[in-house]
């Protein structure tokens, strides 16, 4: 996977996990040089973010506010 695209898609304000610990330079090096480490700190990326993202859901639902929260997620993408 190309480092770039590891950029694009990392939450450098991720408060969980301590994950935005490591420079932009150092999960660049990692990626480059296929250190195992760098899908580690990918996977647990992902899971933080879908962590978050069903925790915003279930929020969001319980407070009957889903069709807002909807909407403003996906003009996001």
């Amino acid at each position: 996977m190309p480092s770039e695209i590891f950029f694009l898609i990392a939450d450098l304000n991720c408060s969980n996990l301590n994950l935005n610990k490591y420079s932009k330079n150092y999960l660049n090096h990692l990626f480059n040089t296929n250190e195992i480490l760098a899908s580690m700190l990918l996977t647990l990326h992902n899971i933080n973010f879908y962590q978050e993202l069903m925790s915003a859901i279930r929020k969001n639902i319980s407070e009957g506010t889903f069709d807002q929260f909807h909407d403003k997620y996906i003009d996001k993408l």
